[in-house]
């Protein structure tokens, strides 16, 4: 079983990535952040799952302190150590071992790593269109109607207005603001123009 506190990138990594590395931190809860800092210099080996073969990788350092990450939130709440393994690019099976501290989970090196998420996300791109004019026996089936100004359905009107993403009353909007003309009424163009090659 792998230490929690190693977290390498589920997906994988590509052989020829300039940068291969996992972060070693911990959030203990109401404990606080997990302290590495006399785990520094301590040694790191990739571990072939296949072959029981360990491969030296340097050692952990310091990478950043607690602070706010992807829309300003701090999501690890803790400081972030590093294990670089930038230099080991043979594909395979593998873990990585922080000596002191444990190994992370199983994962892949290899060229098609990201295969399976890029197909993931292409269909999820696919199914946030308004519609498919003619489903293809897919499951889950496309949305359908594809609202398209006067063809499908019929009665198809795209207004123009004057609200976007950034406008302050945006989030006062109910529901999925996309789905309910009712709630673009009050932010209508002057002689409500439309757009009949949306």
């Amino acid at each position: 079983m792998g230490s929690e506190a190693v977290h390498v990138n589920p997906v994988g990594y590509a052989p020829d990535a300039p940068h291969e590395a996992a972060d070693l931190y911990a959030w203990l809860g109401d404990g606080g952040a997990r302290d590495y800092t006399s785990f520094q210099g301590n040694n790191v080996y990739v571990y072939d799952v296949s072959s029981g073969q360990s491969y030296p990788m340097g050692q952990v350092a310091y990478w950043k302190p607690s602070g706010s990450d992807v829309g300003g939130y701090n999501l690890t709440r803790t400081p972030v150590w590093n294990a670089d393994f930038s230099a080991f690019t043979s594909s395979g099976a593998y873990r990585l071992v922080v000596d002191g501290v444990g190994c992370s989970q199983d994962f892949t090196i290899g060229a098609s790593v990201y295969a399976d998420p890029l197909r993931v996300s292409l269909r999820g791109y696919y199914y946030m269109r308004m519609g498919q004019d003619n489903p293809t026996g897919i499951t889950p089936p496309p949305r359908t109607p594809r609202y398209l100004p006067g063809v499908d359905p019929a009665n198809t009107v795209v207004y123009l207005t004057t609200m976007h993403q950034w406008d302050p009353n945006w989030s006062s909007i109910p529901s999925d603001q996309w789905d309910h003309p009712d709630n673009w009424a009050p932010y209508m163009k002057p002689g409500n123009p439309t757009n009949p090659n949306a």
